[in-house]
């Protein structure tokens, strides 16, 4: 070879690298175009076994001369082919010369126009298409990752100046029911993540089921040590579309919930601690069903000021302090519907300095402000009247440390009480509480569970140490007051005549309560009314958190009107009060449960007729008489009553020296000097009529005595006689007397045995006897000028009784 033949090494070179760089571009431009087609023939094999596969339209291009992925019209499909995943347009490029910098750095991140699809049911969780659950099978068939100690990961650096989200659409459907969230747009900014540092810009702009959503948060850490200053917003959340959710917990939901705050996270080698100025939390229109109970509110706010939280790695809480304001506006608690309203309110307002350090709560609230508060309202009522009602509420300067409880006071504004009684009863507006009343085992349950062996098992030093009890809960009350006058109406139209009672307590103090100082005495003050004359005053102390009770009491009640409450005494006591009042003053001291004091009793114009309303001198067997004479021989001369009841005993079994005024009238001389007079009154009838006292001496009751007649015998005979002048006697003194004849026969009667089984025949004969009886009674009287229609019939009966006596009795019901 000559040397002018030969090519110079430079040109060698450069045709070198030119065939090179024609070849590199050659294959970036084959990659570039059959990249789609690469993509979609590698990934059928494992999308397959995902379960989904590739829509016809989606193309997947990577371009190497940018190092860029484009991915365009993306879809999957599940095995229903139903759309899983969807992406309009996506684009992430890299800068792969930076790697030799150890950074792997992403210049553009950009997906648009994303829509995927969660199913998640009682089994499985399908994301996409691709079912997420772990059958216990393949967790069984897992092999263990066993980690090989080697040279430590080479520490690269993610950089993402820019990372962009649009229009990501979340549809997932949550045990049958509809959830979404879609992301407008999530923006990343200033990313730089490694091993030891992690800076990160974060932004979010959503719709959670609609309702807008706003996040932004900056990151800063440096080997786990760094800060996240973040700021965050919720508007309107409709929470009845969490509310199928929640149904397995027995929850359901509705209402708007929003959100705002500014939470400062602070990340240290010891611990963790979070800041933030203000969180505040709003819910409108709640209505909450956790049966049986309904919890409403039209506008509760709840703002967290200065929350300041330090806590340990492992969740443990060192240090909590915030001041939380409460607002609660027009809320309801109901028992199984909203109108059965136990207690609702118009506006609750509180503010309260919590604090916790070392697991300790310390809670100081300053005011509890609680208007138009309701308890006990049926508000299904056309004219709805709670029990209790009370205009305002306050509670001062309330404390809570060291397991206290401490109150200030408690004042009561405009309180209201409605006792309304119907007919039957039942109480207007009272709550039905039958929601909360356990239904009763099964016995069958109960008794197997009562006879199934039990087994002892041997103690152990682990069974044989018992834990520390936590210290009692102790509270303290400084004053209970009425702010102004109290009312109460009572209307009992379960009586005759109705009740109806209208009372104003003036005057309503009680305290200090302290249950740490057993030896605390605590004062006590009421003064009450009513619309006319009555006047109660009572007042005094008592030892409520001694072992044994001790107080001392006076109570005057004056000018009590007797006939108001004779309704409410006269079927238990027999009487009826039908004019008169009463004055009562108590005078009581309690000593270690011991009760010493006494009760003294006036009446003034007390008088009392029979509680079944027979006026006096009215005959009716079997029943109470009137006692107005009993009362009578402790009148004084003007008409008045005086008395003093000893009242002796313990708490438990309380005695006052007699069982109670009307024992004191009744088993003592009342009773006796009636009997007295009562007989006196009947003798001209003292053949017909007998007086005595029944019950353990507590009632005066007037007998009928029995015509008697020899067995066998029908017609009247004179042995009779004087029994019959003094019945004529007694009929024509009583004219509105009326009888009932029932004739009682006897085996005598028939001359058999005694406890004889009747034929019919033997039935008809003592029927037909016992009729002819009736018969020549009701003539005799009759011919006596005494009207036939006061004289009745009974059904003939049989007395089984070895020594029966064949004869007529006289009722009068």
């Amino acid at each position: 070879m000559t040397p002018h033949n030969e090519k110079p090494t430079p040109h060698l070179f450069v045709t070198i690298a030119k065939f090179l760089l024609i070849l590199l571009v050659a294959v970036y431009l084959l990659i570039w175009i059959v990249s789609p087609f690469v993509v979609r023939h590698f990934a059928q094999a494992p999308l397959q076994e995902m379960g989904v596969s590739l829509g016809e339209n989606s193309s997947v291009r990577y371009n190497p001369f940018t190092s860029t992925l484009t991915i365009s019209e993306l879809q999957l499909f599940d095995q229903k082919n139903n759309q899983a995943l969807s992406v309009e347009y996506a684009e992430v490029s890299i800068h792969l010369h930076r790697l030799l910098l150890k950074q792997l750095y992403v210049s553009e991140f950009l997906f648009e126009g994303i829509e995927i699809e969660i199913i998640k049911d009682q089994q499985n969780i399908v994301v996409a298409g691709v079912d997420l659950s772990t059958s216990p099978e393949a967790e069984k068939n897992a092999p263990d990752v066993e980690q090989e100690g080697g040279d430590p990961p080479v520490d690269f650096t993610l950089v993402i100046p820019e990372l962009t989200l649009k229009r990501v659409l979340f549809n997932a459907s949550v045990d049958g029911t509809s959830q979404t969230l879609l992301l407008n747009e999530l923006l990343i900014t200033n990313t730089s993540i490694s091993q030891l540092q992690q800076q990160i810009s974060l932004s979010i702009q959503a719709l959670v089921n609609e309702a807008p959503f706003k996040f932004n948060s900056d990151i800063s850490l440096q080997a786990g040590v760094g800060t996240i200053d973040s700021a965050f917003s919720l508007e309107q959340l409709d929470l009845q579309t969490l509310s199928p959710i929640l149904v397995d917990l027995g929850i359901s939901i509705s209402g708007e919930l929003s959100a705002k705050g500014n939470p400062k996270v602070k990340l240290t080698d010891k611990n963790i601690g979070v800041n933030s100025e203000q969180i505040v939390l709003s819910i409108t229109e709640l209505d909450l069903n956790y049966a049986p109970w309904i919890v409403e509110g039209a506008s509760d706010v709840v703002t967290i000021d200065n929350l300041n939280l330090t806590a340990l790695p492992n969740g443990v809480i060192q240090h909590l302090a915030a001041t939380v304001a409460t607002q609660l506006s027009q809320g309801n608690l109901g028992l199984q519907t909203s109108d059965n309203s136990v207690v609702n309110w118009g506006q609750l307002n509180l503010t309260s300095e919590l604090q916790l350090v070392d697991m300790q709560p310390s809670i100081v609230i300053e005011q509890i402000n609680i208007s138009s508060l309701n308890l006990s309202e049926d508000r299904s009522l056309t004219e709805v009247a709670p029990i209790l009602s009370i205009g305002q509420l306050s509670v001062s300067e309330v404390q809570f440390s060291d397991n206290h409880l401490n109150v200030d006071t408690v004042s009561i504004a405009g309180l209201k009480t409605d006792i309304n009684v119907n007919p039957d009863k039942s109480i207007v507006s009272m709550v039905d509480t039958s929601a909360l009343t356990p239904e009763p085992q099964d016995n069958t349950t109960a008794t197997e569970n009562a006879t199934e062996p039990s087994t002892t098992s041997v103690p152990t030093e682990q069974t044989e140490s018992i834990p520390e009890k936590s210290p009692a809960l102790t509270f303290a009350l400084g004053n209970l007051l009425l702010a102004d006058a109290a009312y109460i109406h009572i209307k009992d139209q379960s009586v005759s005549p109705v009740f109806e009672q209208k009372i104003t307590i003036e005057t309503l103090q009680a305290g200090p309560f302290d249950s740490r100082d057993k030896t605390l005495k605590s004062p006590f003050e009421l003064i009450a009314k009513d619309d006319n004359y009555l006047k109660i005053v009572a007042k005094g102390h008592a030892m409520p958190f001694a072992d044994k009770l001790n107080a001392l009491f006076t109570a005057n009640i004056s000018e009590l009107d007797l006939p108001s409450v004779s309704p409410y005494v006269k079927d238990g006591l027999g009487f009826e009060m039908k004019t008169g009042q009463l004055d009562v003053g108590v005078e009581v001291t309690i000593q270690d449960g011991e009760i010493d004091g006494e009760t003294k009793l006036f009446l003034r114009g007390v008088d009392m007729s029979s509680a079944d309303e027979v006026e006096q001198g009215t005959i009716k067997e079997g029943k109470a008489m009137p006692l107005n004479y009993a009362l009578g021989l402790l009148k004084d001369d003007q008409g008045n009553i005086d008395l003093g009841v000893p009242l002796r005993g313990n708490v438990a079994e309380p005695s006052f020296g007699v069982e109670s005024f009307l024992g004191l009238v009744l088993k003592k001389a009342a009773m006796s000097q009636a009997k007295s007079y009562l007989m006196t009154t009947f003798v001209p009838y003292a053949s017909v009529v007998s007086v005595a006292i029944s019950g353990a001496e507590y009632l005066l009751k007037v007998k009928f005595e029995p015509l008697v007649f020899q067995n066998g015998e029908v017609a009247l005979t004179e042995e009779n006689q004087q029994y019959l002048s003094e019945l004529v006697l007694l009929m024509k003194d009583k004219p509105e007397l009326q009888l009932k004849t029932c004739a009682i026969g006897t085996y005598a009667d028939l001359t058999l045995p005694a406890l004889t089984v009747l034929n019919a025949d033997q039935q008809a004969a003592l029927k037909a006897m016992g009729s002819e009886r009736q018969n020549n009674l009701k003539r005799y009287l009759i011919e006596q000028e005494i009207a036939s229609s006061r004289v009745l019939y009974c059904a003939p009966e049989l007395d089984t009784a070895e020594d029966a006596q064949a004869r007529i009795e006289l009722k009068t019901d």
